[in-house]
């Protein structure tokens, strides 16, 4: 079977817009394609570094935010040991206090005479003491009254 001239033209005609057409397509897909991945990546990579740069700001926000703590804490620290050496002084000036009146009273006491002799009274009875021979009621009145100053 022969085909005709005109189908054979058009036939022809149509390979020859078509060939160079699909090829040009092709083409143009393969570089569409391409551009789009490129913009796509490129757009990521920029995005990448954004996010970079936000992690870093948020982390050096954050060793800031460390240093001040630690500059506070050893403030606090200091504050701490310093109030209780504080305390300490006062705890010590006031036992030394205590201690230099209690030893005053007692210079006092064992200057004056009457003390001395109640002292010797008390140690005598209390040495010879057994039981029988208890401490009268005059005699303990009479040093109470000599004590009762001090």
């Amino acid at each position: 079977m022969q085909l005709r001239l005109k189908p054979k033209l058009i036939l022809a005609f149509l390979l020859i817009g078509l060939i160079p057409f699909a090829i040009v397509t092709a083409f143009s897909i393969y570089k569409t394609s391409t551009s789009l991945s490129q913009a796509a990546f490129n757009q990521l990579e920029s995005v990448r570094g954004i996010k970079k740069a936000q992690i870093e700001k948020f982390f050096g926000e954050r060793q800031g935010d460390m240093g001040v703590l630690v500059d506070m804490v050893g403030t606090v620290r200091t504050e701490a040991f310093n109030k209780l050496v504080a305390v300490r002084e006062i705890k010590k000036n006031g036992i030394e206090s205590y201690f230099a009146t209690i030893h005053d009273q007692v210079l006092t006491l064992s200057e004056n005479r009457m003390i001395v002799g109640a002292m010797r009274g008390f140690r005598d009875r209390f040495r010879t003491f057994r039981g029988d021979n208890a401490i009268g009621a005059n005699e303990i009145a009479r040093m109470r009254d000599e004590l009762k100053t001090y």
